[in-house]
């Protein structure tokens, strides 16, 4: 990640490939988790979409495995991103759709808000603009139960406009 932030894109990814060989042949799963989301950042930041949702799947398969349940919600957040950029709604929502069953299920409610934000935005960029009044209008009141006001601010001014 260093190298990726210094932008020397050639450098980080063949630090990881190198991390990841090493992961890999040691059997340990989550440092090859943790390596192929990097790769998908990675890969995302050159726009190289398909390579970043194989990377990122990669990378959910093993924390599946593991059971990592925070880690699992994440992951499901950047596909849907990736899905997003790809316009491939489809998969956007359903894998937002699981991000929001993994954080109500481990009580992230900030994530879980913003989830809803981001699946409202989604809902308006295809027109639904009922769904997407009710996904603004969760994230208020999730904002609202964990005392951040102004993110529930935020939220009720999407779904007003």
């Amino acid at each position: 990640l260093v190298y990726q932030r210094q932008g020397l894109r050639d450098l980080a990814s063949e630090t990881d490939l190198k991390s990841l060989e090493i992961a890999l042949r040691h059997g340990d799963q989550l440092t090859a988790a943790k390596v192929y989301g990097n790769l998908g950042l990675l890969r995302s930041d050159q726009e190289d979409y398909p390579t970043a949702v194989q990377m990122s799947r990669k990378a959910l398969g093993i924390l599946e495995r593991l059971g990592l349940e925070p880690d699992i919600a994440k992951k499901y957040t950047d596909l849907a991103s990736l899905y997003t950029k790809m316009d491939d709604l489809v998969q956007a929502f359903f894998s937002y759709d699981r991000a929001l069953f993994f954080y109500e299920r481990i009580g992230d409610f900030d994530n879980l808000a913003k989830i809803h934000l981001n699946m409202g935005n989604l809902y308006r960029r295809q027109g639904k603009t009922a769904q997407a009044r009710d996904q603004f209008k969760q994230a208020q009141s999730i904002f609202e139960s964990i005392g951040e006001l102004e993110n529930a601010e935020r939220a009720a001014r999407q779904w007003r406009t």
